[in-house]
């Protein structure tokens, strides 16, 4: 299953450097089939439905090491046909 979330950061912090290191490290957790951020601000995550909670406990911390003010939240609209 995906889901998909938008990321709210500085746009300062929303460069190709730290969306690189921002997929690395989201690829590193535990659970994650597949996962990515886009400049568009967007986080797609496919995971098993049980795993999605650690998961996104995990991404938060990922945002906030770059941003310390970042915020994700799950986008109902982009989840619709999900």
């Amino acid at each position: 299953m995906t889901r998909y979330y938008n990321v709210k950061m500085a746009a300062s912090r929303i460069n190709e450097e730290n969306i690189k290191k921002i997929n690395e490290e989201l690829a590193q957790i535990d659970k994650v089939i597949k996962a990515e951020f886009t400049e568009q601000s967007i986080l797609s995550v496919e995971a098993n439905p049980e795993d999605f909670t650690d998961i996104l406990n995990r991404a938060v911390n990922v945002f906030r090491r770059i941003d310390a003010k970042s915020e994700v939240e799950y986008d109902f609209a982009l989840n619709e046909d999900a």
